[in-house]
Formats: C-alpha cells, structure tokens, sequence
C-alpha cells in the first residue's frame, strides 16, 4: 500500500482536493486532512489503522525522517492530506491539481521498510 501526502497553503486548497479526490471515488476513510487543530497522534491513528502508528512508524525509521518535517510545515500553516491508495498517480496528479505545493510518496506496510519518494 501506498500513501500520497500533498502540503496545501491553506484549508480552502486542501478543501478543494478532498472534494477532487470524492471525484476519483476515494472514501473518507482512505484519507485525513491534517492542520494545525489536528492531533498527530489521531491522523496517525486512522491513516494507518492502528492504535500506536508513531512507535511503529518510528521503529521502521519513517517518524525520524518524514514526521518531524510534517509537523514542521504544519506548525507554519499548511494543511497536510494524505491519502492511502493503489494508485499513487492518479492520486498524485489530483493532489498536485488541487495546488498541493509539496507531493511525498510513502510505499509502506507493518513489517516492512518505508521506502518515500518526492520532496
């Protein structure tokens, strides 16, 4: 499984891409939207399907190299989405349609090693 992550400038933007990936027929639950007033710890949780994904992302090394920089562009206003997905193009393209400023392409599973593309 694959996750797309796209960094807006504001919520209007990332607004805009929830509703372009409505049009491609992905589920709410096959995505988060993740400001300012979102915990880390809750995106995690349902992004990943899993009660404790920070220690489990961390313990694969992800949460060192990818997490602090997430929250860093958070912190200074952009609205992250991330997306999980069996078509990284598709979503890619939507995103980077919608305006996302910053696409990151994360190939991960439990048990396996992260693998991120883009940046």
């Amino acid at each position: 499984m694959e996750y797309v992550i796209g960094l807006f400038a504001d919520r209007r933007q990332a607004d805009k891409s929830v509703e372009a990936l409505k049009a491609v027929a992905v589920s709410e639950d096959e995505y988060v939207v993740k400001d300012h007033e979102t915990t880390v710890k809750g995106w995690l949780e349902r992004l990943f399907d899993m009660e404790e994904p920070q220690a489990t992302m961390e313990a694969h090394g992800l949460q060192r190299e990818t997490s602090a920089w997430l929250d860093t562009q958070i912190e200074s206003g952009r609205v992250m989405v991330a997306v999980r997905t069996s078509d990284p193009e598709v979503i890619s393209r939507v995103l980077s349609d919608a305006g996302a400023s910053d696409i990151r392409r994360i190939k991960w599973a439990p048990g396996e090693d992260p693998s991120v593309f883009g940046g």
